[in-house]
């Protein structure tokens, strides 16, 4: 097998690396491209001397890549680019992360589509996600293009459920749809919870909710980050912390992240591994289902646009939407979600 991490120097791109050996991804027989710019060789070659050190029975074939050019992997997985400043008091807009990371993401996609094999699967995990997958989507094929934030965010999900429920993970099928970010859609409609029948799950779900509909989850979550930024920007983050964990868990996934970036300590540990077992997923040879960021053409509730749906994915790529039985409201927001985010591809592709 042979894997490409571009932007393997950063946080998340060195923490894939570590966990795809960790997790007996890959091993002697097979070969991980570190991909990064010139600028970056030194450490890159420090990078590959420490893997080694560390793993040295285990290690794959470690190969620098320091052209788009040059890439040649069964997978790659883009982590590259501009991430949001950890300090509060010099945020950073969606925006202006959309117009530094743009350029990028073509400069490889079109690499990729001049002097790729023609089937390469690529993991979009930097942001915008949405964008990312836009881009290679559009230069490789949108059935090879996957983005791995709502396969995050729905682990996150199964996890906040699984947790106040005192309940192994393995056992919550819920999903979390939507935009990677603050366009967040929590699918309770999907929740199943394995040993429990459906009028206890529905009773469970009721206590999970604690009244909070799906409705009002929008300017909830968007009130509530108003408020975990102004305890951070105080120097409050104790407080920030705490206040997130009596919240309900769909409130929950979308602060948490949220309050961790800005403590210093990001959340790269969390999303290469989000990343790497939606690779196990991927390189399973068995067709799964799992959610991801995908440029739909219509194939679920009309939605023409890149947003977070269950997807049935398999060795060479995803191969249909599965459909969940929405309510009214998740429905309605799920498409709201849709529209901004062509609204928002749009004015980023008139900015480029």
């Amino acid at each position: 097998m042979n894997i490409a991490v571009i932007g393997a120097t950063g946080l998340t791109g060195h923490q894939v690396v570590v966990q795809l050996i960790l997790k007996g991804l890959v091993g002697p027989m097979d070969r991980v491209q570190l991909v990064g710019r010139p600028p970056a060789e030194a450490r890159l070659r420090g990078m590959v001397a420490d893997i080694r050190d560390a793993f040295f029975e285990a290690a794959p074939e470690l190969d620098i890549t320091l052209s788009p050019e040059e890439i040649a992997a069964e997978v790659i997985v883009f982590a590259a680019g501009v991430t949001l400043p950890t300090d509060s008091r010099t945020p950073m807009t969606r925006d202006a992360l959309a117009i530094a990371n743009r350029t990028l993401f073509e400069t490889y996609a079109q690499a990729i589509a001049r002097h790729g094999h023609g089937h390469e699967l690529v993991i979009v995990v930097s942001n915008p996600v949405e964008l990312g997958v836009s881009i290679f989507a559009h230069h490789l094929g949108r059935r090879r293009v996957f983005g791995m934030g709502a396969y995050q965010d729905t682990l996150r999900f199964r996890r906040e459920i699984a947790g106040e429920l005192g309940l192994a993970r393995q056992r919550v099928e819920a999903y979390m749809l939507g935009e990677h970010g603050s366009g967040l859609v929590p699918t309770w409609s999907s929740l199943r919870l394995h040993g429990f029948d459906p009028e206890e799950t529905d009773q469970l779900r009721r206590r999970l909710r604690r009244g909070l509909t799906s409705a009002g989850y929008p300017d909830t979550l968007a009130n509530e980050t108003k408020g975990i930024r102004a305890l951070i920007e105080a120097g409050d983050l104790g407080e920030a912390f705490r206040h997130i964990g009596t919240l309900p868990a769909d409130l929950r996934v979308g602060l948490g992240p949220f309050a961790t970036h800005y403590s210093g300590a990001k959340t790269a540990v969390a999303t290469a591994n989000a990343t790497v077992d939606m690779l196990r997923v991927v390189l399973s040879g068995h067709q799964t289902v799992m959610a991801a960021q995908v440029a739909l053409k219509g194939e679920w509730l009309g939605l023409d646009t890149v947003i977070g749906v269950p997807v049935l994915v398999g060795h060479q790529g995803w191969v249909t939407v599965n459909p969940l039985p929405l309510d009214d409201d998740e429905h309605a927001q799920l498409c709201a979600v849709g529209r901004g985010v062509t609204d928002k591809l749009r004015e980023w592709e008139a900015a480029a």
